[in-house]
């Protein structure tokens, strides 16, 4: 939903928020929610999890929600849908946390700001060690993994 809302105004700010989050499209996608969400305030860094990104500086983040299976945020820029961050937690300027974050939904609060949700997820560094590929598991209908079967043990070094 775009709207011509000033990001600059806070009260018009928020009331975008709450109209986006009652909106239709908000209304099924909490039917399909596993976990409940609490409320948060604070600042958050993310930080692109691409090979072919080097060096790019990381996106400042408003945190709105948690729950155990994700996190709401503001973000003054869309991410595309699919994508796969680090979402580095901080306080005062110090880092406290860190954790994947796979972007489930982008949708226009104002000019320039953005609502998003994202899913918790492994990091495709931490995938890698484990022996899979990020880009196979990524793959709708991807189907069990290569080499893992229930009937059977891999050792790390077939991998």
């Amino acid at each position: 939903m775009a709207t011509s809302t000033s990001a600059r105004d806070p009260h018009a700010v928020l009331k975008a928020l709450n109209a986006t989050e009652s909106a239709p499209a908000a209304a099924v996608f909490h039917v399909q929610r596993h976990y409940a969400r609490h409320s948060i305030r604070g600042d958050a860094l993310l930080q692109q999890l691409n090979e072919s990104v080097v060096d790019q500086p990381p996106i400042r983040i408003s945190l709105r929600d948690v729950s155990l299976g994700g996190l709401g945020f503001t973000c003054d820029r869309p991410l595309k849908v699919g994508g796969i961050w680090r979402a580095v937690f901080t306080v005062k300027g110090y880092h406290f946390g860190q954790q994947g974050l796979r972007v489930c939904h982008c949708r226009t609060v104002a000019d320039g700001l953005y609502l998003i949700g994202g899913q918790f997820c492994l990091e495709p560094a931490v995938l890698c060690l484990l022996g899979v590929d990020p880009v196979q598991l990524a793959a709708p209908d991807a189907g069990p993994a290569k080499n893992c079967t229930s009937d059977s043990f891999v050792s790390p070094g077939e991998v």
